[in-house]
C-alpha cells in the first residue's frame, strides 16, 4: 500500500494547487506521480508473489524459521522495499527532462500523463519506461507461476486454499491492469480518464 498512500497523498496536495489555480509543474508533478506509483506498484506486486515463492519452497523443504532468520528476512525484505522506491522514483524523475525529444513530456496535450506523442518518445515509452517499470516484474510473476504449478508448491485444496487464491488474485491484477493501462494509452479524453479511474484501484485491489 505504500506507493498508494504516497501516490495519492500528493495528487491530493497537487490538485487543491490546481483547484485554487493551474500551475504547469502540478500537472507534471501529476504525471510524475503516476510513473512512480505504476513502477512501484508492479514491481511491489513481484516482490510480494517472489516472498510467497520463498515461503513455498521453504513449506516443501520442511524449514523451520528460527528468530535470527526471521530478523534477517525482515531486512531483506525492507532493503526490496527500499531498492523498488528508489527506482520507481528515479523513473518517474526521468520522465520530468524536458530538453531531451524522446523522453515523453507531461503536457496538457498528454493529459499531464508521461505518454509519448511521436515515434521516438513511443521507443523510449515502451522499451525503457514500460519494459523495466511493468514487462520485467510481469515476465518474473509469470516465471514464480509457472515454477509453483509446475512443482505443485500451491495445491488449491486442502490448507493452502486460502494462499492459492491470494496468490492468483495478484497474478489476475497484473494481467488485468496490464490491459487497462495499453487501453488508457490510447485512448483521450473521458474515456481514457475512466480508464485510469479503474487502474488507479490497483493497490486497493492487492
Amino acid at each position: 500500500m505504500l506507493p498508494d498512500v504516497i501516490r495519492n497523498t500528493l495528487l491530493f496536495i497537487w490538485n487543491i494547487f490546481n483547484f485554487i489555480e493551474f500551475r504547469m509543474w502540478s500537472c507534471a508533478a501529476i504525471g510524475w506521480g503516476d510513473v512512480y506509483y505504476t513502477t512501484a506498484n508492479y514491481w511491489m506486486g513481484a516482490v510480494v508473489l517472489n516472498e510467497v515463492h520463498s515461503l513455498l519452497v521453504e513449506n516443501r523443504a520442511c524449514t523451520r524459521s528460527g528468530q535470527q532468520m526471521t530478523s534477517e528476512t525482515t531486512k531483506s525484505l525492507y532493503i526490496k522495499v527500499l531498492l523498488v522506491n528508489s527506482f520507481a522514483i528515479l523513473m518517474a524523475c526521468i520522465m520530468l527532462e524536458t530538453s531531451v525529444d524522446w523522453i515523453p513530456d507531461i503536457t496538457l496535450e498528454t493529459q499531464c500523463e508521461a505518454f509519448p506523442r511521436t515515434a521516438k518518445e513511443s521507443w523510449y515509452f515502451w522499451f525503457a519506461y514500460v519494459l523495466p517499470s511493468m514487462a520485467v516484474p510481469t515476465l518474473y510473476a509469470f516465471y514464480l507461476t509457472f515454477d509453483i504449478y509446475k512443482n505443485d508448491l500451491l495445491p488449491l485444496t486442502g490448507r493452502t486454499r486460502a494462499i492459492a487464491l491470494y496468490f492468483f488474485r495478484l497474478i489476475a491484477i497484473f494481467v488485468t491492469f496490464w490491459i487497462i493501462f495499453v487501453i488508457a494509452v490510447f485512448l483521450t479524453g473521458w474515456a481514457q480518464a475512466i480508464a485510469f479511474v479503474f487502474y488507479n484501484l490497483c493497490g486497493f485491489f492487492r
